[in-house]
Parts: C-alpha cells; structure tokens; sequence
C-alpha cells in the first residue's frame, strides 16, 4: 500500500464513524413512525390547500373536541385507491372527520382522483415538501392515524385500510352514527 493511501485511512474512518452518528441520531430521535406516534400528542399538519375543497385547519381547530382520521395518500398510489370506498364507507358510519394528506402529489391529479371516486375527506391538503409525512414518520402509503377529541394518536395503520382493519383498529375509539345521522346524509 503506498503512502498517500495510509495518509486517507484516517479520514475514511472519520466520515464513516459521522455518517453512523447522523443518521443513527436522526433515527431515533428526530423521526418518530406511526406506532411510536401513539399515545402522545399529534403534530399539526402543514399542507397546502387545494382549490375547491375544505383546507385542512390549524391543529387547534382541526383535533378539537372531535374524531379525526389522518390520512396520508396519493393519486398515483394502488392500495390509496383499493382503500378509497372504505374511507367513504367509514365517515358515513362513524362520528369521525377525515383529514386528507396527498403526500407528493399535484393538486389536479387529487381533484382529478376524487371527482372520479368520490371525497370521503372533510379536509384536504397536499404535502409537496414532505413536512406534515415527516412529522407523522410516514414512509409509505398509505398511511393513517386516528386522533381523539383530545388531540392523541390512539390508533394508527400503514397500508391499505380495509373493511376489517377499520373495524380492529379505528372503530374501537369512535362513536357510531345514530341511523338517524347515517339515513340523513
């Protein structure tokens, strides 16, 4: 081995012994996923409104004294559009208001989506720069959290919500609508 390549073994190991701190710091504790989110208070969620629909409102509005489903999704995403009718299937059923998050993608491909399948969202908001899936560790879609009246993450899912994951996970945590709100609507 020459001179020159024992004088860069230092500075190898410098940058890799760094690289490990960072990232191992920003694993555990900048990044929190879904499950570990549970039990402690939501973070607000920082998307941008699209025109037409209802905004997603500041956290103190929106997780106030009511049930909310986040729901982190895409127009480009399969399991998204699978788990679509049972989103619309569950607001309809439950007394709980779900907060649309279109993670990376164009406002007009969200309308685009709902005008063709129907909006199960009472808020809606797109997450271009990644803030609000940050805040929640989203990593794939979909991804949902359901928040209580007092603004907790009590339960959360990752992947396509079906009929029987609702039931298992969110509906335990919310009131059923009576016939009369669910024959009204």
């Amino acid at each position: 081995m020459s001179k020159r390549a024992w004088h860069m073994i230092p500075a190898v190991i410098f940058f890799l012994c760094a690289a490990i701190s960072l990232y191992s710091t920003y694993t555990t504790t900048t990044k929190r996923g879904g499950s570990e989110l549970i039990g402690h208070e939501a973070p607000s969620l920082s998307a941008r409104a699209i025109e037409g629909y209802n905004a997603i409102p500041s956290k103190d509005m929106l997780f106030h004294y009511q049930y909310v489903l986040v729901n982190f999704f895409a127009s480009w995403c399969t399991p998204c559009l699978a788990e679509h009718p049972h989103l619309l299937a569950f607001s309809k059923e439950y007394e709980v208001k779900i907060a649309g998050v279109a993670w990376r993608d164009s406002p007009d491909h969200v309308k685009h989506l709902l005008e063709q399948h129907g909006n199960p969202y009472d808020y809606l908001g797109t997450d271009l720069m990644d803030a609000s899936a940050f805040a929640y560790g989203v990593e794939g879609l979909p991804e949902s959290f359901l928040v209580d009246k007092d603004g907790k993450v009590v339960a959360s899912f990752q992947g396509g919500l079906t009929p029987e994951t609702i039931a298992q996970r969110f509906a335990p945590h919310v009131p059923k609508r009576s016939t009369a709100q669910v024959q009204g609507e």
